[in-house]
């Protein structure tokens, strides 16, 4: 099963994550501080409704136990809630592109996320990979960006 469907605007779904892992996150544009979310370019901070989201794992790289409850990221499936200024600082210049990119992140959350993880693709020579499933009380979803 393929897990997004869209073409033209992977960059824009990995820019929609919150990451809370700074050193896993490159080309991210969103940090998770509390309960709020930081553009990782500035300081400027603002709050994302949570409904406005869904529960992810974006990498599996450097995770050293099972069990990810509490310690989930975020991916951002409703960017109106956020104010025109500030996705243009996060590095989204074109404005359909957060929107389609949005939609297939999803998308893919409806159909593949569950409380149990499983790695697609591992890199087996990774010295970052400890483990290939993980858990989670909440739904989730494990993208793989």
């Amino acid at each position: 099963m393929r897990q997004y469907t869209g073409t033209g605007f992977e960059e824009y779904c990995r820019r929609l994550f919150i990451s809370r892992c700074g050193s896993r996150a490159p080309k991210l544009s969103f940090e998770y501080v509390s309960e709020s979310v930081r553009i990782v370019k500035s300081n400027a901070t603002f709050a994302v409704p949570k409904d406005a989201c869904v529960r992810s794992l974006r990498t599996y790289a450097g995770i050293r136990h099972t069990d990810v409850t509490g310690e989930e990221e975020y991916a951002i499936i409703k960017p109106q809630v956020i104010d025109e200024g500030f996705l243009v600082s996060a590095g989204f210049v074109d404005k359909a592109k957060p929107y389609s990119a949005s939609n297939d992140i999803k998308s893919a959350y409806e159909a593949i996320a569950g409380n149990i993880l499983l790695v697609r693709r591992a890199g087996m020579t990774s010295g970052n990979l400890h483990w290939l499933a993980f858990y989670a009380s909440n739904r989730i979803h494990l993208t793989g960006l």
